[in-house]
């Protein structure tokens, strides 16, 4: 009696597993909200990252053209000044030249 009791109990309960109840349905509606919400988190963090690896990009885009022009400046600001020095060796060069026209018709003045 009591292994005839253990069967049917047995048999009831593998017949419930089988049937789908709103329960059963329930749950299978959870599951899948949880994995599209799954997906869904996936996909945002996957557009974040290219988001993210897209905006670093021009960052080091835009920092390596602030280099690029802070090095062109500094290259036309050594252009002027050596343009500078020329310019002050030839004005140097021109006053030497004059200073010894003017001495040598002083010497020529005095004899």
């Amino acid at each position: 009696m009591r292994k005839l009791a253990l069967l049917l109990l047995t048999a009831i309960a593998a017949s419930a597993c089988d049937s789908s109840g709103p329960a059963e349905d329930a749950g299978e509606n959870v599951d899948e909200a949880v994995e599209q919400m799954g997906d869904q988190a996936d996909q945002m963090g996957d557009q974040m990252n290219e988001t993210m690896e897209d905006a670093r990009d021009q960052m080091s885009d835009a920092a390596d053209a602030a280099g690029d022009a802070m090095d062109d400046m500094a290259d036309q600001a050594k252009d002027m000044a050596d343009q500078m020095g020329d310019t002050m060796d030839d004005a140097k060069a021109k006053a030497d030249d004059a200073m010894d026209n003017v001495e040598e018709k002083m010497d020529q003045g005095g004899q």
